[in-house]
Formats: C-alpha cells, structure tokens, sequence
C-alpha cells in the first residue's frame, strides 16, 4: 500500500479474511491474548488491535468493540465432537510400498 486509502483498504481486507476463523474458530484465544476487534462507527469498517484505548485506523469517529463469542455455533458442536472420536486406523494404500 502506497497511499492511507490503500493501507485502509489493505486493512479491511486482512480482517475480513481473518473474522471468520478468528470469530468462529478460536475466539477463546483471541480473548486470552487480549486481542480486540473494533467496528468504526461510521463506516462499518472493523479492526484489530490489543485491548486498551481505542485507536481507530479510519479516522477519529466513534467505534465499538465487539466481544469474542463465548460458544462455538451449534452446527460446529458436531465437528468438534467427531475430532474427539477414535475413528479407525488408517489402512496402507495396498500399492504402496516404502522402498
């Protein structure tokens, strides 16, 4: 990024890559690390950064922080659980052979 409004549009697209993961994968981590993600108030446009005073990338409008969420989603309970489950050893591929 050459520019503030390409650093700014750089900024809004790492984030949006990471929130999925990072709001449904492991916010637990995220909450014990101390990371926090703002939403800036007039454009919508989120960032992250370590808890403390607010300091908003976009300009010097308003933001609010948005907390991690406490539970994964219902429909991820089943992934998780299965990832606990033994499931049966993996079987040799017959036409492989370790030389």
């Amino acid at each position: 990024a050459r520019t503030e409004s390409e650093t700014k549009l750089a900024l809004v697209e790492l984030v949006t890559a990471l929130e999925l993961w990072m709001r449904d994968g492991a916010p637990g981590h995220y909450r014990e690390k101390k990371v926090v993600m703002y939403r800036d108030a007039g454009s919508g446009r989120k960032w992250l950064q370590l808890e403390g005073k607010s300091l908003n990338p976009y300009g010097d409008g308003k933001s609010s922080h948005l907390p991690w969420p406490e539970k994964k989603r219902t429909g991820d309970a089943g992934v998780e659980e299965a990832a606990k489950e033994p499931g049966p050893a993996p079987q040799a591929m017959p036409a492989h052979q370790h030389h």
